[in-house]
């Protein structure tokens, strides 16, 4: 537990050495978003049975959750098109591994960041509920993006911010 969250700082910190202004301006909201301490108090989750990867494979995971906190870091800072492209060679990466936690952990994180990037992508004026930063989670009713025309319904994306 506490070495995802070294390797997910570990990430952050590269992104905020070459941060432009965009990264700059998300700062407080990435560091805020890093994974809770409080999960490595949680004692059913430390003490849960989930069989490590085969030895030939543990390296090649190790690797891949590197590149995991990499893509998650640089969601936090705003840098949502370089975390999907990494999220999704790690998603399929981890698919070859055939270890089902590490392909959890990228599916999760896809998602997570295929949400935001949907998000960022719906006029503001399509939204019923409006974006805050004030709020824990922010959830906006949004009519999804339409190829052809079709009038499919609306979409409800909910999304984890950061209080300021």
């Amino acid at each position: 537990m506490l070495d995802r969250r070294l390797r997910e700082l570990s990430q952050l910190v590269d992104v905020f050495a070459a941060a432009d202004g965009a990264v700059v301006e998300k700062a407080v909201q990435a560091t805020s978003a890093m994974t809770p301490l409080e999960d490595c108090a949680d004692v059913a989750r430390l003490t849960a049975t989930i069989e490590p990867p085969d030895a030939a494979t543990a390296k090649r995971v190790d690797e891949l959750r590197t590149d995991l906190g990499r893509a998650k870091a640089l969601s936090d800072a705003g840098k949502y098109k370089d975390a999907l492209a990494i999220a999704k060679q790690v998603t399929d990466a981890a698919r070859g591994t055939k270890y089902k936690p590490v392909l959890a952990e990228a599916l999760a994180l896809l998602g997570e960041i295929d949400s935001y990037v949907a998000i960022r992508r719906t006029p503001r004026s399509r939204c019923a509920t409006p974006c805050t930063s004030r709020t824990r989670v922010t959830t906006m009713r949004c009519a999804p993006k339409h190829s052809r025309g079709s009038s499919a319904s609306s979409a409800t994306i909910s999304r984890k911010v950061p209080t300021a």
